[in-house]
């Protein structure tokens, strides 16, 4: 837990997006458990949307 809200989601993910982008990916898809309320938060918190659920999961995506 020693490394939770230091930021290094976010610096990891603009990294990732800077990839994404300088290779034309337009959007970005990824699934979290709905149980997992902090990894949902860190994603929405970064500017996914989510765009459905099923029993287990929410569906998340990220339009660059």
């Amino acid at each position: 837990m020693e490394y939770r809200n230091k930021g290094i989601v976010k610096v990891l993910f603009n990294m990732v997006l800077n990839w994404f982008n300088t290779n034309n990916v337009k959007i970005i898809k990824t699934n979290v458990y709905s149980n997992n309320i902090i990894a949902l938060t860190v994603w929405k918190s970064m500017g996914f949307k989510e765009i459905g659920t099923d029993k287990k999961c929410v569906f998340l995506e990220y339009c660059i």
